[in-house]
């Protein structure tokens, strides 16, 4: 292709992306909102929280099921919810041009759709659970934390098993119905749980789509004998909006959240609950026990949509800014621009490449020339990859490294098939042909030696050396330090000692032989684990001479080059 129909293409592929980011603009940083309450009174309902159906505020508590010690005495089969008075927009369509569906499909890039944004929150919270049953303390039903649809509060039916969220009509409907999100403490086995002392994510139905036994985690139970010596919980639970991930965690009140969660899941809140939904607790008692859940204190940082006329406008500035930038570019840059490369581009790129070509041929020492062609069919069109690199241009040094076979030779050079590794170059010719004719010049069992190269002009200069396979089929030292396979992706198993001691012994070696050895001095300057290939014997090689120079010694009267 000619400079001018490069330029030409490189102009449009500028306007399609001034459209693409005028159109979808980069997330910003969403604002944080805080809710922090020490204790709960009675002053709190109706300001910014709503105490519904069985629920109460007493005792500086959330009281989620009746409080009998008023005079009320226990009753049995009763639930209640207390939820943060205002809605929160916990997703949103980013394109203002294309309304958002009843059910968003996705999030990020673990396959979601990057046109929905979740927000993150934290949610932090202290909590009591208190069974009573005559003068013995039975383990009671539980309570959660709630991402509620409404603020209509608990549906009829809804206590027991049912903790609030639902009830038996709703957990028969259709899926979907159930558009809430809890995470539950369970202290009551029923036929779909795992035990009577876990913690459950439930998405729309209190047959929890993730569980976790709490035993293992220290904590025995969450019922305790008549309210004396309680043992109070606080909770952690953070969500990533990014991730589509929850993570809860959960020790005895007083002490710092744990390492490890008590349970994580993925969770993508836009598949499962409306654009508005509402954030709080709900809990409920059983036929025969009856349990005082309570939350102590409860803090809350949750990021926020700013007000949709608000991101009109600021989208609205950014596009033109990006418009005005267009149309600069196209009135003043893109015609001197097209003009400089259309009159002196094509000819002086012509004469560099020749020049480049005719300096690499008169290299004194230079090993066969191949042509690229050959090397593309060996290769298999460069499939095999033996380790990771830049590419074919950019970066510092050499690419990556592919396998090959080429085949036997009809003129003699030749005489049978040879296993070859071709590596990519991502440096000037001239530091190119230095890095040819330098390694040719190094004969040591501890340097891989190079037995050919291609330089090919196509869409973009293609440098390559070629080398045996067998001096680096088992790739590079780095990926057995880290233990990791660039190409394959597998965990590669530790280095012996004595394959460790070995490669130290290989690599003092080679670089022994250019300091003391070879006619002059050669200093590698780029000596690191990625320069040392292995064999199939896990012996080292040293390789890409991209920084190399010889010194001489001066005291010959030499100088250095």
């Amino acid at each position: 292709m000619s400079p001018a129909a490069s330029s030409i293409a490189c102009f449009f592929f500028f306007l399609w992306l001034v459209v693409c980011l005028a159109e979808t603009q980069p997330q910003d940083q969403l604002p944080v909102k805080t809710y922090a309450y020490a204790s709960f009174q009675p002053s709190d309902s109706p300001g910014t929280l709503r105490v519904l159906k069985d629920a109460s505020i007493y005792g500086g508590a959330l009281q989620l099921t009746p409080d009998g010690r008023n005079g009320d005495g226990f009753r049995a089969d009763k639930s209640g919810s207390v939820l943060l008075a205002q809605p929160f927009t916990l997703w949103r369509h980013l394109d203002d041009e294309n309304p958002a569906p009843a059910y968003a499909t996705g999030s990020n890039t673990a396959g979601h759709d990057r046109r929905v944004r979740v927000v993150s929150f934290n949610s932090t919270f202290s909590m009591m659970s208190v069974a009573y049953n005559g003068d013995k303390a039975l383990p009671g039903e539980g309570l959660a934390f709630l991402i509620a649809p409404s603020s209509a509060g608990p549906p009829q039916g809804s206590a027991g098993g049912f903790l609030g969220l639902t009830n038996s009509t709703f957990e028969a409907s259709s899926p979907g119905t159930n558009r809430f999100v809890a995470v539950e403490f369970d202290a009551v086995k029923q036929s779909y749980d795992p035990d009577d002392n876990h913690v459950g994510l439930d998405v729309g139905t209190v047959v929890s789509a993730r569980t976790a036994s709490l035993a293992g985690f220290n904590i025995t139970t969450m019922a305790t004998e008549n309210g004396t010596a309680a043992k109070n919980y606080t909770v952690w639970i953070e969500y990533d909006g990014v991730a589509r991930h929850v993570w809860v965690y959960m020790d005895v009140r007083g002490k710092r959240r744990p390492a490890s969660p008590v349970l994580d899941a993925p969770l993508d809140l836009s598949e499962h609950v409306p654009e508005q939904s509402y954030l709080g607790f709900s809990g409920s008692t059983g036929d025969s026990t009856v349990e005082l859940g309570g939350i102590l204190d409860w803090t809350l940082t949750i990021e926020t949509f700013p007000e949709k006329d608000e991101r009109k406008k600021k989208k609205k500035v950014i596009k033109y800014w990006w418009i005005l930038i267009a149309v600069f570019v196209f009135m003043v840059i893109y015609p001197a621009t097209g003009c400089i490369v259309t009159l002196r581009g094509e000819r002086a790129m012509e004469m560099r490449e020749q020049g480049r070509l005719e300096r690499l041929r008169s290299l004194a020492g230079m090993p066969t020339e191949l042509v690229y062609e050959e090397l593309e069919r060996a290769t298999g069109k460069f499939s095999q990859r033996l380790r990771e690199g830049e590419g074919w241009h950019g970066g510092y040094g050499p690419g990556s490294v592919y396998k090959g076979l080429l085949p036997s030779a009809g003129d003699g050079r030749r005489p049978e098939a040879i296993e070859v590794a071709v590596k990519t170059y991502n440096e000037d010719c001239n530091k190119f042909g230095n890095e040819i004719q330098l390694t040719n010049r190094l004969r040591h069992r501890n340097i891989v030696p190079v037995i050919g190269w291609c330089y090919h002009r196509g869409w973009t200069p293609k440098m390559l050396m070629v080398h045996k396979h067998k001096h680096m089929c088992n790739g590079s030292l780095d990926q057995h330090i880290f233990r990791r396979d660039d190409v394959r992706h597998e965990r590669r198993p530790p280095l012996s000692w004595e394959s460790r001691y070995r490669i130290v012994a290989d690599v003092a070696s080679g670089l022994h032989y250019m300091h003391h050895q070879h006619s002059s001095v050669v200093l590698h300057g780029y000596v690191k684990p990625s320069s040392v290939m292995l064999d199939a014997s896990l012996r080292a090689r040293i390789t890409d001479f991209v920084l190399a120079r010889t010194v001489v010694d001066v005291a010959q009267g030499r100088s250095s080059q």
